[in-house]
C-alpha cells in the first residue's frame, strides 16, 4: 500500500481525528478509479468504494445529493475538504468550506489559463468540470488540498 493511501470511510462527522458518538468508521475494501483516470492531471479524478458492510443511515448519516442538471445557473457552488488552511500552515482537523461563484465555461478558459496548462493539459472539458471561484478575492480550495468535494447548494 502507498503511503497516505486512504484506507477508511468516517462517517457522521466533520472532523478528521476524532471520533464521535454519531460516527462510524468503515474499511475500504476495493477502489475502483474512473476508467480514464491519469494521476498527472486533473481529469476524471473520481473513484467508487466498495465499503466492507453497508452504511448504516442515521439522523447524522445520510446520502449527499450530487448535482445531476446540466444547467447550473446562477447558483452558489459549496466547496469542502480537509487540508492546510495556508500553504506553510498545519492541517485543518475540522471541515472546510467556502462559498463560490459559478463562472460558465466560455469564461473558465481565460480565468483559469494557468492552471489549465499545468494540471489540465487538453483545457476545461465542460462535460465533466465545474468551473467555480470568486471575481473580487482570492477564495478557492487550492489550500485545502486534493481531499475536496464540490457540490451545489440548492
Amino acid at each position: 500500500m502507498r503511503r497516505g493511501e486512504i484506507q477508511i470511510v468516517r462517517l457522521g462527522t466533520t472532523y478528521l481525528q476524532t471520533e464521535t458518538l454519531d460516527s462510524e468508521d468503515y474499511n475500504i475494501i476495493r477502489k475502483i478509479p474512473h476508467p480514464k483516470y491519469n494521476a498527472g492531471e486533473q481529469y476524471n479524478d473520481i473513484a467508487l468504494l466498495q465499503l466492507d458492510r453497508p452504511v448504516k443511515f442515521s439522523e447524522s448519516i445520510q446520502p449527499i445529493c450530487l448535482y445531476s442538471s446540466k444547467n447550473i445557473a446562477q447558483e452558489t457552488l459549496i466547496a469542502t475538504g480537509w487540508g492546510k488552511n495556508e500553504s506553510a500552515g498545519d492541517v485543518s482537523p475540522e471541515l472546510q468550506k467556502v462559498d463560490l461563484e459559478y463562472f460558465p465555461n466560455n469564461n473558465c478558459q481565460q480565468i483559469y489559463s494557468i492552471i489549465s496548462q499545468q494540471d489540465l493539459p487538453r483545457g476545461i472539458d465542460g462535460k465533466t468540470h465545474i468551473c467555480a471561484g470568486s471575481r473580487t478575492q482570492p477564495k478557492d480550495t487550492c489550500q485545502v488540498n486534493k481531499q475536496k468535494l464540490k457540490i451545489c447548494s440548492y
